[in-house]
């Protein structure tokens, strides 16, 4: 499935592959250090965190908690989706240029 029709549909499972892809921690950070303040993870006990280690950042609930995020900020009206998609899009394009940066590989699995 292509991006432009996984954005149409909204299929969570093609951004959380990309996640996978760049690296769950290093989507975290990044979405945190562009100002997210909302923690991705979760605890063995179901609490919220951030990071540490104990703490699990699962793929597609960080994409859900971002998208939550993001609907907050940009609203449910004809544009919001839109926003959210590109902000989501945006993070993910990010966190990969970070990888970039150290001299990580950042081909996408299966391109």
């Amino acid at each position: 499935m292509s991006l432009t029709d996984a954005t149409v549909n909204s299929v969570n499972a093609v951004f959380a592959q990309l996640v996978l892809d760049v690296g769950v921690q290093e989507f975290a950070d990044t979405a945190y250090s562009m100002g997210i303040t909302s923690p991705l993870g979760v605890t063995a006990h179901g609490h919220p965190c951030m990071r540490g280690a104990g703490c699990y950042i699962p793929p597609a609930a960080a994409i859900g908690g971002l998208t939550y995020g993001f609907t907050r900020i940009f609203g449910t009206g004809p544009l919001g989706p839109i926003l959210v998609t590109l902000m989501a899009l945006s993070l993910i394009a990010v966190a990969f240029a970070r990888r970039a940066e150290r001299g990580a590989p950042v081909t996408a699995a299966g391109g």
